[in-house]
């Protein structure tokens, strides 16, 4: 329903600051900078990122981490969309490339079956918030309950920007 992926560096990537973006389901996303202070600290609402919504036709642009066992996803993705089409990105950090996919800089992400649900969860509530979609490497939609005995992805990580659910699917239909 709710989660918020920090920043620890920030924008301006100096190492008093750390900036913290958050999203409610249904409600959108935000985004809120600290800055260490000699009396502690003071908070500030800060402006988010350009948000961009994918268009059919736009380049697929995906993202991955630079694991050698991400390869065969790209193989797939290019086999779908064609080479000429996708653009590959290698991106640390799970959190991040989910972030990226929210904010429209990256089609499409494919995580590897080693993330956990608690890289996940938070990222994937702020990007249901601006309309982004997650699933497994199937099309199944992550299961975040008490009840899950699994507590890592091992069906791999999906996720696209707004606006881009069809190739979405198009890419897990394939894989």
């Amino acid at each position: 329903l709710m989660g918020a992926i920090g920043l620890p560096f920030g924008v301006s990537s100096a190492e008093n600051s750390t900036e913290v973006v958050f999203g409610l389901v249904g409600r959108g996303i935000g985004k809120v900078c600290t800055k260490k202070t000699s009396d502690g600290g003071a908070i500030q609402s800060c402006p988010l990122p350009a948000m961009k919504r994918y268009h059919q036709g736009d380049a697929i642009t995906v993202s991955t981490g630079d694991s050698s066992s991400i390869r065969p996803a790209i193989e797939v993705a290019e086999a779908v969309f064609g080479k000429q089409v996708v653009v590959h990105q290698v991106v640390g950090a799970c959190g991040n490339k989910l972030l990226r996919v929210a904010c429209g800089n990256t089609t499409l992400a494919v995580q590897h079956d080693k993330t956990s649900l608690w890289d996940t969860a938070a990222p994937t509530a702020v990007l249901h918030s601006v309309g982004g979609y997650v699933t497994d490497y199937f099309g199944e939609p992550l299961i975040y309950t008490r009840d899950n005995p699994v507590l890592g992805n091992k069906l791999g990580v999906v996720s696209s920007a707004p606006g881009a659910k069809q190739a979405h699917l198009k890419l897990v239909k394939a894989m």
